[in-house]
C-alpha cells in the first residue's frame, strides 16, 4: 500500500514538471515574439529615418541646383549694381541643409546595418 502512494507522488511531480516545461516554453515564445515586434518596429523607424533624410537632402540639392540656373536671372535683371551675397547665402543655406539631410540619412543607415546584423 505504501508503495501505491510513493508511485501516485512520483507521477504527479512528472506530471507537474511536464506542465511547468512546457509553461515555460510559452512564455519563451511570447516572450521571443515581443522582442522580434519591438526590434522589428526599430528597424522600421530607422528605415522611415533613413528615407525622410535622403527625400530631405535630395529636396535642397535640388533648390541649390535651380538657384545656381537661375542665379543669372537675379544678377543680370537688376539695373543696379547687383550684389551676389544674397544669392550666395541662399545657396549656402540650401547645401547646409541637404548636407543635414545626407547626415541624418547616412547616421540612420548605420543604425538600420548595426541593428540587422545584431
Amino acid at each position: 500500500m505504501a508503495v501505491a502512494v510513493r508511485d501516485e507522488g512520483l507521477a504527479q511531480d512528472a506530471v507537474g514538471s511536464s506542465v511547468r516545461v512546457v509553461e515555460n516554453a510559452v512564455e519563451l515564445a511570447r516572450a521571443e515574439a515581443k522582442l522580434l515586434a519591438v526590434r522589428a518596429r526599430h528597424m522600421a523607424v530607422e528605415a522611415v529615418t533613413m528615407g525622410v533624410g535622403v527625400v530631405v537632402a535630395l529636396t535642397f540639392v535640388e533648390l541649390t541646383l535651380i538657384l545656381a540656373a537661375l542665379s543669372p536671372l537675379f544678377v543680370a535683371n537688376r539695373s543696379l549694381p547687383a550684389s551676389p551675397w544674397p544669392l550666395l547665402i541662399s545657396i549656402g543655406i540650401a547645401l547646409t541643409i541637404a548636407a543635414g539631410g545626407a547626415l541624418a540619412a547616412w547616421l540612420a543607415w548605420r543604425r538600420f546595418r548595426a541593428g540587422g546584423e545584431a
